[in-house]
């Protein structure tokens, strides 16, 4: 399964492209188990990961939020302002 994810702000500028794309075992998986897949990946993001919050169909998630085919998923960055 082909999970492509969207990318903004400065994991975006970082990897120097719109998505993260990473294939999985036909089925599903959870952010958790899928994270770290992602992190070795695109090692260039690997170390912001820990920080950014995973968005799956406009829903902000945790760890053990399961994604299946066709889910459309945003890695969410952290920010920081006033």
């Amino acid at each position: 399964m082909r999970i492509a994810i969207k990318l903004f702000g400065a994991e975006r500028e970082k990897l120097g492209a719109d998505e993260a794309v990473v294939e999985v075992a036909e089925g599903s998986v959870d952010w958790g188990t899928l994270r770290p897949r992602v992190a070795e990946a695109y090692p260039a993001i690997a170390e912001r990961l820990p920080w950014c919050r995973l968005a799956i169909n406009y829903e902000l998630v945790g760890d053990e939020a399961v994604i299946t085919a066709g889910d459309e998923l945003a890695l969410i960055g952290a920010v920081s302002g006033g």
